[in-house]
């Protein structure tokens, strides 16, 4: 994990907005911390209602100190029907709440990618070849 950590030009962290998940992914942010990589938690399968993505969002910012992308993603029927026919919920629901979600993400990423530093462990070649 440490060494995948060192060569990622971003590390994303799902979680659940949940206790058990927030819990198993302290070990997560500890190395993407500690080999001083750029990440951050990706909160999903949010209810539409309720507060719990709120609250985890305060407990990984302020007690795990790590950051927390804006965009979450909910729990919506649309991506267990994507991955039923294996694909992604912008091919088989391009207009859905899902799709936006997942639009609105992907942006994110690419602004984060933009402000990252290069590995430490990547050479210019692997940078020009992706």
């Amino acid at each position: 994990t440490i060494t995948i950590a060192n060569i990622a030009h971003l590390v994303l962290i799902p979680a659940k907005p949940s206790m058990l998940d927030l819990s198993a992914i302290q070990k997560s942010t500890s190395i993407v911390t500690m080999t001083g990589q750029h990440g951050f938690v990706v909160l999903n399968e949010c209810k539409a209602f309720g507060e719990l993505p709120d609250q985890a969002r305060g407990l990984i910012e302020g007690d795990l100190s790590f950051p927390v992308a804006k965009q979450t993603i909910g729990s919506r029927v649309a991506f267990v029907h994507a991955a039923n026919e294996g694909k992604g919920v912008i091919e088989t629901e391009p207009g859905s709440k899902a799709a936006n979600e997942i639009k609105a993400l992907w942006a994110y990423v690419k602004k984060a990618l933009k402000t990252a530093p290069v590995p430490k462990e990547v050479g210019e070649r692997q940078v020009a070849n992706g």
